[in-house]
């Protein structure tokens, strides 16, 4: 995926958070707790959650685009 930091996939009641750049994954060890929960390398955040992120995520910079990343 060029040029994108973060690909996000809608499953159910979790969106998938997939980091495709050092950036992303910087920006996700600063500012997203520890303790998160990881399925197959994306983190998983609850439905309700998940549009925050991607303001908070779009605000620092990063190219955050909806896609449907299959899980595997």
């Amino acid at each position: 995926m060029s040029g994108i930091d973060v690909a996000i996939s809608p499953q159910g009641t979790i969106v998938l958070f997939h980091l495709f750049s050092v950036r992303a994954e910087q920006w996700v060890s600063q500012h997203v707790d520890s303790e998160a929960q990881w399925l197959g390398g994306a983190l998983v955040v609850e439905h309700r959650y998940a549009t925050n992120l991607v303001h908070k995520m779009c605000g620092a910079g990063l190219l955050v685009q909806l896609t449907r990343v299959g899980v595997a």
